[in-house]
């Protein structure tokens, strides 16, 4: 009798060691399944090294989840901004057209149609990284004139600024301008920092490019009220 009320004490407590820890796994599987990516399984020390090995996969498959929800979250605000810029330069040239208010159609035409290209690819990569297809950018390098590329984009935003009362001035890039990269992507990024430049403008935004040594510099610059000194580090 005394051996049997033995076995089954240490039986009791062999079980709640191994089960409470299956079951705290369990719940804790229960809410990362239901959205809960912070959820983690708690390894208290002298655990059993199996439990203890469980308990560190289900937590590393929780932080993979994190991470991959978050890079996902950056991914979707980048990409509805850069499909923002685009549509704005086409409806802003649009409706240029429609109400009478450019003389040269031909060249607004031509900023409609360079725009839905870049709209076109940006919608490209976005139904890439929704089908799996491919979960990072391409590019597609080549040789890309900063005296042709730069004009190009900065004119996509010329209804824009005349909209905002703002000058918007592209400085001739000049000689060994010619750089190696992705026209759309080079593009998008000139657009991106053009659009931001037009909120904080108060007059104007000038674009332009040189030859820095064996670098090329670009740059967006305005005259609005700039970035604290302190958050300098943190922009890039």
């Amino acid at each position: 009798l005394v051996i049997l009320i033995v076995a089954a004490v240490v039986a009791s407590r062999l079980g709640r060691r191994f089960v409470r820890p299956l079951r705290a796994a369990e719940e804790v599987t229960s809410r990362i399944a239901a959205g809960d990516l912070d959820a983690r399984v708690p390894s208290p020390a002298g655990t059993d090294p199996a439990l203890a090995a469980l308990a560190d996969s289900v937590n590393s498959m929780a932080a993979g989840l994190s991470r991959a929800k978050e890079a996902e979250r950056h991914f979707l605000q980048s990409v509805s901004h850069d499909l923002r810029t685009p549509l704005t330069s086409i409806r802003g040239f649009a409706e240029a057209i429609e109400d009478g208010a450019t003389a040269d159609t031909v060249a607004a035409a031509g900023v409609i149609a360079s725009e839905a290209r870049r709209l076109q690819r940006l919608v490209g990569d976005l139904l890439a990284l929704a089908t799996l297809e491919a979960r990072r950018f391409t590019l597609q390098m080549g040789p890309v004139d900063l005296n042709e590329t730069l004009p190009a984009t900065a004119a996509g935003f010329a209804p824009a600024a005349a909209e905002l009362g703002l000058g918007l001035e592209v400085e001739p890039a000049g000689p060994g301008c010619v750089v190696t990269a992705d026209p759309d992507r080079l593009a998008q990024v000139t657009a991106n920092l053009i659009e931001n430049a037009l909120r904080f403008a108060t007059r104007t935004v000038d674009v332009g490019a040189r030859r820095a040594g064996a670098a090329v510099e670009m740059w967006v610059s305005d005259d609005g009220p700039g970035i604290p000194a302190e958050m300098l580090p943190r922009v890039f």
